[in-house]
Order: C-alpha cells, then structure tokens, then sequence
C-alpha cells in the first residue's frame, strides 16, 4: 500500500494498493442465488479497485472447475458485477442441478431439462453477472460433445455418438456442422433453439443418404399408410437404390395460457438414386429427380395432419 488514504482506492493513479494471496481449499459464493463452488485452489491479486482470481482447481457439485478466472472489476461499487470464465467437463445431472439453484432456471437455459445426455462433456462458460437487485446476467458459452447419447424427452428422439459443439446465450443455443448415428446411420445434425418466432422455439435438422430400406422404415413409423403403398408382398421390392434426405422437426413454444402450435416434421428428399417400380404416376428411374416432401403437423390438442408432395405427379 503506497499513497495518500484520501485518495484511496487511486483512481487517477495517486498511488497503489495491491494484495496477492494464495488460496487453498476455498469456498466461493457469487451471490445468495447461485450455487457454491468448493475446494478451490488458487491466486487471488486484488489492485486497487480491481479483483481476479485465477482457479487451478476446484469443484461445483460433481464437475471440476480448470484454468477458470473470477474477475470483479469494481469492488468497492454497491453495484458489483463479476465476470467469470472457465472451462470444466461436466454431466448432465451436474448442468440441471446448476441451472435450477440459480436465476438460470428463469431463462431458456431451463430448455436443458428437455434433453438427456449420456456420459462428461466438456462446458466452456463466459458469465457475465450483476451481483445486485436488478443486475443484468450475461451468458456466453459452448458446449463440446465427444461420443455422448442424446435423447429428447419430447421427441423420444435419439442420437448416438453425437460429435461436435454447441454455443449458447441466455436466450438461445445453435450448433451446426455436428454429426451423429441416428438408427444406425451416420447423418449431418444441426440444433437451433430460441427462435425468433412467436410460435416455435427450437429446430432440429438432420440431413444424410440413406438405402431405401432406412426410408421404408422411417416411412412406416411417421405415414405407414404411404408406407403400405411400398409394400412389396414377398415380389420384387418396389423401392431401391439409395437418396439423400432433409428432415426438419420443429417444437412449438409451451404455454400454460393457451394450447400450443402442433409439432411439425417435414422429409425432404429429390429421390436422386432410388428406383420406384410403381404404375405411374408414381414410377421413376434411378437417374431421375423428383422433389418428394412429407409434412406431418400433431400435437395433443389437434388432429394429426399429413401432407405429400412429389414433384407435380401428387399432392395430397
């Protein structure tokens, strides 16, 4: 400490105050509505107003805190903001538990609780927090997935070996160029969720190329009455080859004031590459491309409806 007390804490560089301690074992709160960090080791170096703390290790529940920072840029303020970084490899079980013990739970982030995800993934984290009545909360993070199962709980749709990240803010979560097994095939999946839209809040987009018999079965369980049609009856298949595919899932936003909008799944294909050994105007070579769609609208509250187009031979 170097400077006239009355000038303290040195904001025009009247003098210094600098303190720097080496923590072991340490116990951290930001505030009484988040979650306790244990066990941490680290420096601490205070400078006049200014506050970091650089974490070597540490614990929230179950997950271990690496190479993470906490940093208050004003300490002696009545309004204190504290700016964290840090990186950690984390279950899913530990993520929920967080976001329910803290004001998280009152944002999108509590669309996690949706999802489940099997095994660690790794979480890099930018908050942004105002430790104060009204003090705006920012998020910044990304989320790494290596191998991980995951599952809707609305959908009962599952992904294995998922590969690739995800990034996300308070309000919303996108990740594209990811990859996954879906039913045993390899697709291309992108993930959306916070949309700009007063009606749907999140997509998800798979894309692959797939044999006949994977669109045979896909067919089955979303219109097994077009699936009837490609019924072969122990003769020649009617459907082969193989073609790549789009398929798009969109869930409504919930609201306990209204009913919500109907889930929509739409397929989409050009069907380059399959054979249709159908009576016209059905039929089609491999060579051939003919815009094919399927559009499926249901929810609890309204009657199922499905769409097919191909090209301008059908449409119902």
């Amino acid at each position: 400490f170097r400077g006239p007390m009355k000038h303290f804490p040195f904001d025009h560089n009247e003098g210094v105050f600098k303190a720097v301690f080496d923590v072991a074992g340490l116990e951290l709160q930001y505030s009484a509505n988040w979650p306790v960090a244990e066990k941490i080791n680290g420096v601490l170096e205070v400078k006049n107003r200014n506050a970091k703390f650089a974490v070597n290790a540490g614990k929230i529940f179950s997950s271990s805190l690496d190479g993470s920072s906490v940093e208050i840029p004003d300490l002696f303020s009545k309004r204190r903001n504290v700016e964290l970084t840090g990186k950690t490899i984390v279950t899913a079980d530990d993520v929920n538990r967080f976001i329910d013990e803290s004001p998280l739970k009152k944002t999108n982030a509590n669309q996690f609780k949706h999802v489940e995800i099997s095994g660690q993934f790794g979480l890099e984290l930018d908050l942004g927090l105002g430790i104060f009545p009204g003090g705006e909360k920012d998020l910044l993070g990304q989320a790494h997935f290596s191998g991980n199962r995951i599952k809707s709980r609305t959908l009962g749709l599952a992904l294995e070996d998922l590969q690739g990240s995800v990034s996300f803010t308070r309000l919303d979560w996108y990740g594209e160029g990811l990859s996954a097994t879906f039913e045993g095939h390899r697709v291309g999946v992108l993930l959306n969720g916070g949309l700009d839209d007063p009606n749907y809040d999140t997509q998800i987009r798979l894309t692959g190329t797939s044999s006949a018999e994977f669109l045979l079965r896909q067919l089955d369980t979303h219109l097994p009455s077009i699936a009837q049609v490609f019924d072969a009856d122990g003769q020649k298949p009617r459907l082969t080859g193989s073609t790549s595919w789009k398929t798009v899932i969109s869930l409504p936003r919930t609201s306990q004031n209204k009913a919500s909008a109907p889930r929509k799944l739409t397929i989409e294909s050009s069907l380059d590459g399959l054979e249709i050994d159908l009576p016209w105007p059905l039929t089609k070579t491999r060579d051939q491309s003919v815009p094919f769609s399927i559009a499926v609208h249901s929810s609890t509250h309204l009657k199922r409806i499905s769409h097919v187009t191909l090209g301008e031979r059908l449409k119902g």
